[in-house]
């Protein structure tokens, strides 16, 4: 495809008041559009122009337009002082007088005439200029009978940032108008995700509603003979509505291409809540028709936990963090019915592909996972309510399945399975499970002990899986010492879940052994701010065994009781559960005292 740009900015005028942003607009449009992957304008076939006269715009034109080149693909920008004479609308360039404007000024009537010529087979007119929406006589150009109605004729999309009778505003670092585009190409608002490629009529939309709510400006849009989808720049925001598009999902790259989104109306709880909806729903749509019965769970929290920052600001998004949270439980009940009906139905289905040495690393794991999200349907119904509509039978079945056929898989492995097990092991003892917990985490300890709690890091490269699997084969971990977490969190999870099943004296004595391991509880501030991938507020609290701690009652002494509080608002504390399912580098600690029946910690 063949595309051009124009785009010109006049902030120095020579018989007219200077304008502060025009260029600023005019080369950031011009800077973006033309890098390959956002609008792939050809810089050989493109124009920028800095406060330019009018024979230096005229002649850029003609190169352009009338240069011989058939276009796919023309955009033609414009910021700076515009005018209305009788016979149509003018830009204003440097030399300029306002009192020959039609002589000095540059018509737009010109610029359509020369596109009516060129037939280009897209052009793009975007005015960032006042008065701009009064072009409805310069349209004539192209609609009359000889340049429209018949296949090729011109097809133009206008987009004018203010009516008629209205001045276009400026913010300091920009048009008001063209701020709202940018926005749109560069992803920071949200225009549509299911097409690879935006138009400037999808974009239009969003860009009259951005600006109509900033103040006293209305722009109007205008689209002559389009008869086919354009390609006025690439969609930052797609995502493609295929199955493939969930073998590559990674929560964190998403969420971080959301959060410009977001960030752009954060003061706009109802906009944000779309935006989400919109953005996930045809993932969450794909999700639920995969095999994995955990992939729609993990699309919703993910969803949930986009708007967790702004949980604590808006009423209305901590009641839709509710609602995704009663909506996420029956989703987990589900897919904890279909893991059961499988084991039950084939011992060995938690195996993944071919099996061999990836089973040794991923299957425990993947047994914490599915313990881990199965309790946090228990900690979720509890926050809201629920907590009596638990499936607590089926749970039951579910550990009697595991602990039968996967009793030796059930083994530390990486500090990833913390928050798992936090929230399997307390939702176990809350439901009265104490026999299957204690089946559960009694292998888990010894595992922990036996390796001396040299687990590996959240972090390890995929690289070098297989390297720490001999190190733990061998007892040898020199060559993988930075692929080990040190400390871990994984320890401190299973010191407190101890006590929990009156396993207290069997693991005291056993501390003997992981001296001196240093286990860690990294507690923060606000859990409003826990899907962040760094989080700022909050403190690590390393504990040294044999060091001041040589008993579980010790540890207790010393762990920081602030860490036991769950947030007041209970949408907060459901999406810091959410949060470390779908980053197991954080464990909720409150969910240790959460529970009312857990007076074992209340010392």
């Amino acid at each position: 495809m063949t595309r051009a740009l124009i785009a010109i900015g006049v902030n120095t005028y020579d018989h007219v008041n200077a304008l502060g942003a025009a260029e600023h607009d005019a080369t950031v449009v011009f800077n973006d559009l033309i890098k390959p992957d956002v609008g792939a304008y050809e810089p050989a076939f493109s124009r920028l122009l800095l406060s330019p006269t009018l024979a230096e715009v005229r002649l850029a034109v003609e190169e352009v337009v009338l240069g011989g080149v058939q276009f796919d693909e023309l955009t033609f920008f414009f910021a700076g002082h515009g005018m209305i004479q009788p016979v149509g609308f003018y830009m204003a360039m440097r030399d300029t007088r306002l009192d020959r404007a039609t002589a000095t000024a540059f018509s737009l009537s010109e610029l359509f005439a020369q596109i009516a010529e060129a037939s280009p087979a897209q052009t793009n007119v975007i005015l960032d200029a006042c008065f701009s929406g009064g072009l409805a006589a310069d349209l004539s150009m192209l609609t009359r009978p000889e340049t429209s109605g018949y296949v090729g004729s011109p097809a133009v999309t206008l987009l004018a940032m203010s009516a008629r009778n209205q001045e276009a505003n400026e913010y300091a670092d920009g048009g008001v108008g063209t701020s709202a585009l940018l926005d749109c190409i560069t992803g920071r608002a949200l225009v549509r995700e299911d097409v690879g490629s935006l138009e400037l009529f999808d974009i239009a939309q969003v860009v009259i509603q951005r600006v109509r709510r900033s103040g006293d400006q209305n722009p109007v849009l205008s689209a002559l003979n389009v008869h086919r989808r354009s390609q006025f720049c690439r969609n930052p925001l797609f995502q493609a509505r295929s199955h493939s598009a969930l073998r590559k999902w990674e929560p964190r790259a998403f969420l971080d291409a959301v959060e410009p989104v977001l960030a752009s109306h954060a003061h706009d709880p109802l906009d944000l809540i779309a935006d989400v909806e919109r953005l996930f729903g045809h993932l969450i749509g794909k999700a639920d028709e995969s095999r994995d019965v955990f992939k729609g769970a993990e699309l919703r929290a993910t969803a949930a936990i986009a708007l967790l920052p702004y949980a604590s600001i808006h009423p209305q998004i901590s009641r839709w963090l509710l609602s995704q949270l009663e909506s996420l439980i029956g989703v987990i009940h589900r897919a904890l019915d279909e893991a059961v009906e499988a084991f039950e139905a084939e011992k060995f289905a938690m195996l993944a592909g071919p099996g061999g040495m990836a089973n040794l690393y991923l299957l425990p794991i993947r047994l914490s996972k599915v313990l881990g999200w199965t309790g946090a349907a228990f900690h979720l119904g509890r926050l809201i309510g629920h907590e009596a509509e638990f499936p607590r039978d089926k749970f039951k079945r579910l550990l009697d399945l595991i602990v039968e056929h996967y009793r030796l898989s059930l083994a530390s492995i990486s500090d990833a399975q913390a928050p798992y097990l936090a929230l399997a092991l307390t939702a176990l003892a809350a439901l009265d499970l104490k026999e299957e917990g204690e089946a559960v985490l009694s292998p888990l300890f010894n595992s922990y002990v036996e390796c001396k709690a040299r687990i590996a890091a959240t972090s390890i490269e995929p690289s070098r899986i297989f390297a720490y699997m001999l190190a733990r084969l061998t007892d040898s971990f020199a060559e993988v010492q930075g692929q080990v977490a040190q400390p871990n969190e994984l320890g401190t999870v299973y010191l407190l879940a101890a006590p929990l099943f009156d396993l207290t004296d069997v693991f005291d004595e056993a501390m003997s052994e992981l001296d001196p391991v240093t286990i860690n509880a990294f507690v923060a501030d606000d859990h409003s701010l826990f899907a962040l991938e760094t989080i700022d507020n909050g403190e690590n609290n390393p504990f040294t065994i044999g060091h001041y701690i040589w008993r579980i009652d010790e540890l207790l002494q010393h762990f920081p009781p602030h860490a036991f509080v769950q947030p007041t608002d209970p949408s907060v504390a459901g999406g810091a559960i959410l949060a470390s399912l779908i980053f197991p580098d954080r464990v909720p600690w409150f969910v240790f005292r959460a529970l009312d029946q857990l007076e074992v910690l209340s010392g």
